[in-house]
């Protein structure tokens, strides 16, 4: 019989060590493959809580309204629009007129819900966010606006430290989904900051019930001021747009923010993409936007509202016809003050809002009977009421931009029971040559107006915090306005 021979001690300890690392590989493999696996699920994950919270973005600011009127007021006056005087429903803690009767207490702009993370607080940025003037030290909100902020930093986390980051606030009209049916309202999304240094992505609703006004919480019934928070760990909200400056050229985008790209690496980073500041003295959109005098001057919050405003003055001359021209409301008298309107963002077609008019000389008389109307500035009463116009074209002869209306305005009337001077038949005829060329007006009078315009779209970034990975993912999309 043959004898058999096992295996040898160096044999052994050769198989058990190939064996070994046999399954440390195999180990390795199937610990690497995990990793790699949850860490393509987590990337996945945060990417589709991106896109998701960016398909309902883009569904609100799609349909985002061009108007003058955005915050609610009490209408006194019943001509659709808010008016210098008239009480607001939704006041900040500087200007609070008082609500109409049947109001709830308290602001409207201050959240009602206890589950609204800032609750209590006033809504809209405030000095507690970087030192700004707040938006609620403004007591009304005319149209369309993004504000932007001083970007922030996240101190609790090595890898999300050593940059900053933005926490852009956009506030527009749209239509609302409520109950599966579209109704008019208003959206504002914010970043809110919690206690770890992360933010949480907030969308804020007030929409108009049956009715057609808003309802607080407090009074019972349900209310049309909703909150809902979108998404948790979100480090960046960016909002862009695009705007041509004229009709024969090219648009860019632009971003809000600090003016000085040198301030700031990611201000440096949108400048090299070639987006633009809108509020740079220079290079943005406008004057009035670069001064920011609807936010109280050069140091008032960073932020672009969709609606150009000033003064004019309503002409009605034998060369030109019924014309409108811009002048300065400080030094304007009959006759003078004329300036250029510098804002080329108005196209025919626009919606030009013209309120408070009031006669532009000294030679108005009361005529009997007619003391009954609203009365103008000036102590006299006005017999042109606050309406909407639409701009039909923007000649510039000589320099001088003025705006042509589709609709017509009757001097005649006006003449008549307005405008009349003191020998009873009409404005005395005169010969003005400044503020275009010389012309012969035979009548005139001065208005405040606003005109809203919506960029052709919205640029959208947001950035998500991947705890997982230790990883910052961002996304951005180009949203496309139906309204423009």
């Amino acid at each position: 019989m043959q004898r058999r021979r096992g295996f040898t001690l160096i044999e052994l300890l050769v198989a058990v060590a190939l064996g070994t690392i046999l399954i440390g590989v195999i180990t390795f493999v199937w610990v690497q493959s995990t990793r790699i696996f949850s860490s393509t699920v987590n990337n996945l994950e945060g990417y589709q809580r991106l896109r998701s919270v960016l398909d309902l973005i883009e569904r609100d600011l799609a349909n985002t309204s061009r108007t003058v009127n955005m915050e609610f007021f009490q209408d006194a006056n019943g001509n659709g629009y808010w008016d210098t005087g008239e009480a607001l429903l939704a006041s900040g803690p500087v200007n609070t007129p008082a609500l109409p009767a049947g109001s709830p207490a308290g602001s409207f702009r201050r959240p009602a819900d206890p589950t609204d993370p800032i609750f209590g607080e006033t809504e809209f940025c405030e000095a507690d966010r970087g030192g700004n003037v707040g938006f609620s030290n403004w007591p009304y909100f005319s149209a369309p606006l993004i504000f932007s902020p001083p970007t922030y930093e996240i101190t609790n986390d090595a890898y999300l430290e050593g940059r900053r980051y933005w926490r852009d606030e956009i506030y527009v009209g749209s239509s609302v989904g409520v109950r599966g049916s579209s109704v008019p309202g208003l959206v504002h999304y914010r970043l809110v900051q919690g206690a770890d240094g992360r933010s949480t992505l907030r969308r804020r609703v007030w929409f108009l019930n049956g009715q057609g006004g808003i309802v607080h919480p407090n009074q019972g019934v349900e209310a049309t001021d909703q909150v809902s928070l979108m998404a948790a760990g979100i480090c960046d909200l960016k909002f862009g747009f695009f705007f041509t400056r004229d009709a024969d050229t090219a648009g860019s985008w632009y971003h809000v923010g600090d003016t000085n790209p040198a301030s700031d690496p990611l201000l440096r980073s949108d400048e090299e993409r070639g987006i633009r500041s809108a509020v740079h003295p220079t290079g943005g959109i406008s004057s009035l936007h670069a001064n920011r005098t609807q936010f109280g001057g050069i140091n008032g919050p960073n932020a672009v509202m969709f609606m150009y405003e000033g003064a004019a003055r309503i002409e009605n001359a034998d060369e030109t016809g019924v014309v409108l021209r811009t002048i300065d409301p400080v030094t304007a008298a009959a006759g003078t003050g004329y300036t250029n309107f510098d804002f080329p963002g108005v196209r025919p077609g626009d919606k030009i809002y013209l309120f408070e008019a009031q006669d532009d000389d000294g030679s108005y008389v009361t005529p009997p009977g007619f003391g009954d109307g609203r009365m103008a500035n000036n102590g006299t009463v006005n017999r042109f009421p606050d309406r909407t116009f639409t701009v039909d074209a923007l000649p510039r002869p000589d320099g001088f931009l003025h705006i042509k209306l589709r609709e017509q305005i009757n001097f005649f009337q006006l003449g008549r029971r307005w405008l009349i001077g003191s020998s009873g038949v009409g404005e005395p005829v005169q010969t003005v040559s400044v503020g275009g060329p010389s012309r012969t007006v035979r009548g005139s009078f001065n208005v405040r107006y606003r005109v809203a315009f919506l960029p052709p779209a919205f640029l959208v970034r947001l950035s998500i915090d991947d705890k997982f990975n230790k990883k910052v993912h961002q996304i951005e999309r180009v949203v496309r306005l139906l309204q423009q």
